[in-house]
């Protein structure tokens, strides 16, 4: 059985402090979730972030707190910095998210892998798409995929990352595993910039003559300074 924690370093890389993700959900209202979790793999954690400094329209959420991804729950979770207690449980249309970050306010945007599939004209488009959430509204907002042409490279089932600038005007998104990202706005959805993850090989000398070029399908796009 997998039961994962959240460790916590100091500067120096020591292990001041761990938190239980079962025990989280055991002491909270949400402990009968667990009836139905995968007895092997429960929570799948994949991403940890922290509530910002500029949180409402949230009662009892504070700057601090643990914003978890639980990808098997396809949910995530605010749990108190300091009860260690689950507060927030949020489900939607996502599926399977990965990289859930507090956006501002009572909005958080994630990855979602898998909510975008649809059944259009005798077949399922696979959109993996970034979302963002209001918690206190439960409205949900599509920011990508906003060119249905180019669907192609919207797909990724696994992984994916979200980088959300220190203004918390855009957001990098990273569709890991077809190297590509895109930096979007977050106020219309807008495309910025196009990133793709493809790069010199010629020097290698492992390649066939007639290649000149690979794509690093599991890398990721990140601002050097993120929103906290």
């Amino acid at each position: 059985v997998r039961l994962d924690r959240v460790n916590v370093l100091d500067e120096n890389g020591t292990l001041v402090d761990s938190v239980s993700v079962l025990d989280a959900f055991v002491q909270s209202e949400w402990a009968a979730k667990l009836l139905r979790a995968d007895h092997c793999d429960p929570f799948h954690l994949n991403s940890v972030s922290l509530v910002g400094k500029d949180v409402s329209g949230l009662p009892g959420v504070r700057q601090g707190d643990l914003v978890l991804s639980l990808r098997n729950l396809s949910a995530f979770v605010v749990v108190d910095k300091e009860s260690r207690v689950v507060k927030r449980y949020a489900t939607g249309t996502w599926e399977a998210q990965h990289s859930v970050k507090h956006l501002g306010g009572s909005e958080f945007v994630m990855f979602d892998n898998r909510g975008g599939f649809r059944f259009r004209q005798g077949r399922w488009v696979r959109d993996a798409r970034v979302l963002v959430v209001d918690l206190a509204s439960g409205e949900e907002t599509v920011l990508l995929p906003n060119a249905p042409e180019r669907r192609r490279r919207w797909h990724t089932s696994v992984a994916g990352r979200i980088s959300v600038s220190p203004d918390r005007t855009r957001v990098l998104a990273s569709y890991t595993l077809r190297g590509v990202a895109f930096e979007v706005r977050v106020a219309d959805g807008a495309v910025l910039a196009e990133f793709d993850f493809v790069h010199d090989a010629r020097r290698l000398g492992r390649l066939h003559a007639d290649s000149s070029a690979i794509r690093s399908r599991a890398a990721e796009a990140f601002y050097a300074r993120e929103a906290r």
